[in-house]
């Protein structure tokens, strides 16, 4: 759930790693009655960094360097409401992780 705090169009960039075997999946995105479909088409598959100099393995606290693609544009009007990242079509199970969206105001 997000609140949109003034209507506006924005720029959509998507954070993610991507196997070679997950190139051409097709995501959805979505808030309110706006949506927009996407095809990711260029693999990032990059290594967990961070457990150089570890002692002992953990299970969570390693990051990935992301790639970043610009998705698209949407329309976000004012008010609370749900943004929906799903996958539409999925090339290959696990192939894709996603790390985070970005909105920069294009109008």
């Amino acid at each position: 759930d997000i609140e949109v705090v003034e209507d506006g169009e924005f720029e959509v960039s998507l954070y993610y790693a991507m196997t070679a075997d997950g190139v051409g999946s097709m995501f959805d995105l979505s808030f309110r009655d706006n949506a927009f479909s996407f095809k990711v088409d260029k693999a990032h598959d990059v290594p967990l960094i961070g457990m150089e100099g570890e002692r002992a393995k953990r299970n969570n606290s390693y990051v990935k360097r992301w790639a970043t693609k610009t998705i698209g544009t949407i329309n976000l009007n004012k008010g609370p409401g749900q943004l929906t990242l799903s996958a539409k079509d999925l090339t290959a199970p696990n192939a894709f992780d996603f790390r985070m969206l970005t909105f920069k105001r294009v109008q």
